[in-house]
Order: C-alpha cells, then structure tokens, then sequence
C-alpha cells in the first residue's frame, strides 16, 4: 500500500523541514512526502534517504495549493495525508523535544 503525505506551505521553510525530519522519524515512513509551495524561494533544500520527496509549484493558497499537490499525488498513491507545516508526528521518546 503507498502512503503519501502532502505539505502546503508558504513562507515556512524551517517549520517544513521540521516536520520532515519528523516523518524520518516515523516507523511506517511515507513512500512520498509532495510539498506544495509558491514558488522555489519558499523552499530550503532537504535530504532524505527514506522516502520520495518533492515540491510542486503554483498559486498560493492552501487550497491550491493541497489541490495542486493532490493531482499529482493521485496515481502515486492508496493513501494521501495532508499535514500542516506546524504539525509534528510522534516518534520515538528521543525525538519529543525537536
């Protein structure tokens, strides 16, 4: 079963690439994690070995912006998670104070 998480965001590069190192963090990672951004100047660059990630561009808004990364998710996936940029997944007891 594929799992992929989407992120819209705007003006929030540090809280996103929180929220990334969080998924690392996660038992069950997802196969792929599309942030959805304004443009490239919104985005600090991220690496990750655990999962797919990628970043669509377009119209602010969060609702352009989740339907954005939606359309392309749909074939990618059995399973879609949209996750703001301030949330944080538990992980294990060690990763409760990042």
């Amino acid at each position: 079963m594929k799992l992929v998480v989407i992120i819209p965001a705007a003006d929030r590069k540090t809280q996103v690439n929180r929220v990334l190192r969080h998924i690392e963090l996660q038992q069950r990672r997802p196969d792929e994690v599309i942030v959805s951004e304004p443009d490239a100047t919104h985005v600090e660059p991220y690496q990750t070995t655990n999962f797919a990630l990628s970043y669509v561009f377009g119209k602010k808004g969060s609702s352009a912006q989740r339907n954005r990364a939606l359309e392309r998710a749909l074939d990618l996936s059995d399973i879609i998670t949209f996750f703001d940029n301030d949330f944080r997944p538990a992980g294990s007891p060690s990763s409760y104070s990042t």
